[in-house]
């Protein structure tokens, strides 16, 4: 009974170990750490649209919108161009980034138009030294409804993140064995208890 226990308690506490905060894998690396980086994913609020000839990609932060223009039919990228956008009356145009090969928008009134709950046309002009095109994109932006629904399921994140700490908490399965090997005393006291 003795080396039932020994050997029962050796493996829980080995889970745990494995289970606690920087826990490191067979390379070395940091196993929770690894966790929150494939857990993280990108919400940064996206459209697409696309012509004949040209896509665009467009992404809004908080301060600025990026947009990047490819070729539609080689998906080869359309630098330096002059990209335009209108939306509710209201026109800026993009300053191109060299190193990174996008265009942004920074004018205030134009990032205030479209992040206004509701849907919105944004209209793109876009001229090369060889050609232009307009661009058409529909940009929703959450209601009510909308924000309930992420409310709710920051809720259920909120849970979902507190029983992982659980589980990655040594003094859970600290607990976890204590109670064990309570269970195994009480069953074998009680063996012995009818045998006698």
């Amino acid at each position: 009974m003795k080396h039932l226990l020994f050997s029962v308690f050796a493996l829980l506490l080995a889970c745990a170990l494995h289970a606690a905060p920087g826990a490191h894998g067979p390379n070395g690396e940091h196993l929770d750490a690894a966790v929150s980086a494939a857990s993280s994913s990108d919400v940064t609020p996206k459209f697409e649209a696309f012509t004949e000839n040209f896509e665009l990609v467009g992404r809004l932060y908080d301060t600025h919108l990026l947009v990047l223009v490819d070729v539609y039919k080689t998906n080869l990228p359309v630098l330096n161009a002059s990209v335009e956008l209108e939306v509710n009356g209201l026109k800026a145009q993009a300053t191109f980034h060299e190193d990174a090969g996008d265009y942004a928008f920074n004018d205030v009134q134009i990032l205030a138009a479209i992040k206004k709950p509701g849907e919105h046309e944004l209209v793109f002009t876009l001229s090369t030294e060889t050609e232009s095109d307009l661009i058409l994109a529909t940009w929703v932006v959450g209601t009510e409804i909308d924000d309930h629904e992420h409310e709710h399921g920051e809720h259920d994140h909120h849970h979902d993140s507190q029983l992982g700490e659980w589980l990655h908490s040594p003094l859970f399965w600290a607990l976890i064995v204590g109670v064990f090997i309570s269970v195994l005393v009480l069953i074998s006291r009680f063996r012995l208890s009818r045998k006698n």
